[in-house]
């Protein structure tokens, strides 16, 4: 992880500070507190006061505001997204952050949920059986290139065992 340098002395001190407690929750240091009167879990941890915004609004809007300035004049600028970055400790939340940030940008959004051309290869060869080339041993350990309802037949070989 990196953070930027903070503008004064105070600020690089309280940089340096988070960035040590991140690490040591990346490195198991960080334990949960023994404190019976609030519920925990295993993996749960209190977060220090100094690293809440207890006193702002604290939503996904102004978090992306915070780390994304000025987004809607710089989302296609490669160097300005490779300098932020928001934490997650779960898909679902990424999920959600991602989802706010895409409504935020101008144009008609699309779903590509497969493509050919990700690659520099001929279409027949990423979308052909041919371009495949599994190799599938039988019972009787003899390779064959035959990939029709190999799970099918790997599972149901299984339950009649």
């Amino acid at each position: 992880m990196r953070i930027n340098k903070g503008r004064n002395e105070e600020e690089v001190q309280s940089l340096a500070t988070f960035a040590k407690w991140v690490l040591d929750i990346g490195d198991g240091k960080i334990k949960s507190p023994s404190n019976p009167s609030v519920p925990m879990v295993e993996d749960d941890i209190c977060i220090p006061k100094q690293f809440c915004n207890l006193h702002g609004i604290n939503s996904v809007d102004e978090m992306i505001e915070s780390n994304f300035p000025d987004l809607l004049d710089n989302f296609q600028n490669p160097k300005y997204l490779s300098e932020r970055a928001i934490l997650s400790p779960t898909n679902q939340t990424v999920g959600h952050v991602n989802s706010s940030i895409v409504e935020k940008l101008p144009g008609e959004m699309f779903s590509y949920f497969s493509i050919d051309t990700a690659e520099d290869f001929p279409v027949s060869r990423v979308t052909s059986p041919e371009g495949l080339r599994l190799f599938i041993n039988d019972d009787m350990g003899n390779p064959t290139f035959i990939t029709q309802n190999v799970v099918y037949k790997e599972v149901f070989y299984n339950v009649m065992k």
